[in-house]
């Protein structure tokens, strides 16, 4: 989709129950079952090769009726009981390749295996289907953006950047819980960012190894001049300070 943050209607979708899939098998496919699994959603996780850090989620995943059967015991053991622990959900993973067209079964799908030609048929799968699906790092093949959020027993705070920052989402969640309040410029935050992860990908490099809330704090919100000239709307000044500025950071990360 062509993304206008102004457009989007941000909902609290209740994936209780719902068969979801999650194509990868990376990192980034881990923080999307994180997400996905503590609501209750039944995750098949779809990859050839399985992750670390994907492998430990599959590990402590308990079903929801393992759950409760043993927090109904724990509450008759009261104070002694051991404690459930593990993560609630039904997570179930395939080591194989995605078979294409089968994100039609799922009520809502995830992208996230990095290989653009493989998450674009994903997304096009799902949406020839009518099924929601969200691409890592793809606000244009999405269907649905995953927000940051924070949440305090019914309480859930949502951030979303449009696709334009997940990482200023993810600050900004952070700040919010911390009790801070949102800066007055966070639209020119997200511009900002949002060109320095367009420059990052013409260069072909990953975004991944970047410290993304090191970058807003220091380089950006410690940038007077680079914020000034972002609000005054110079673009040569903007584009020659951003330049040099992932000149410095993919060389450091890289």
């Amino acid at each position: 989709m062509d993304v206008e943050p102004h457009r989007l209607l941000p909902l609290a979708l209740s994936l209780a129950g719902s068969p979801c899939l999650v194509v990868g098998g990376g990192a980034v496919a881990a923080r999307k079952v994180s997400v996905l699994a503590p609501c209750g959603a039944e995750v098949t996780v779809v990859a050839p090769v399985i992750s670390p850090a994907l492998q430990e989620l599959a590990e402590q995943a308990i079903p929801a009726e393992h759950m409760k059967r043993m927090e109904h015991a724990e509450k008759l053991a009261g104070p002694m009981g051991s404690g459930a622990g593990g993560l609630e959900a039904n997570l179930h993973i395939e080591r194989r390749a995605y078979r294409e067209g089968e994100a039609g079964g799922y009520f809502f799908v995830v992208a996230a295996t990095g290989v653009e030609d493989v998450d674009r048929v994903v997304s096009e799968d799902a949406r020839r289907a009518g099924v929601l699906v969200n691409v890592a790092d793809k606000a244009e093949l999405s269907s649905v953006l995953l927000p940051a959020v924070y949440r305090s027993g019914t309480v859930s705070v949502a951030v979303s950047t449009g696709g334009a920052s997940p990482a200023l989402a993810v600050w900004l969640r952070n700040r919010i819980q911390g009790g801070g309040s949102v800066p007055p410029n966070v639209d020119v935050l997200a511009k900002l960012l949002g060109e320095a992860r367009g420059m990052i990908h013409e260069r072909e490099a990953s975004t991944e190894g970047i410290d993304w809330h090191r970058m807003i704090d220091e380089d950006l919100l410690g940038d007077e001049e680079l914020l000034e000239a972002a609000e005054q709307g110079s673009e040569a000044e903007v584009r020659n300070r951003l330049t040099a500025l992932v000149d410095r950071i993919t060389s450091a990360s890289g």
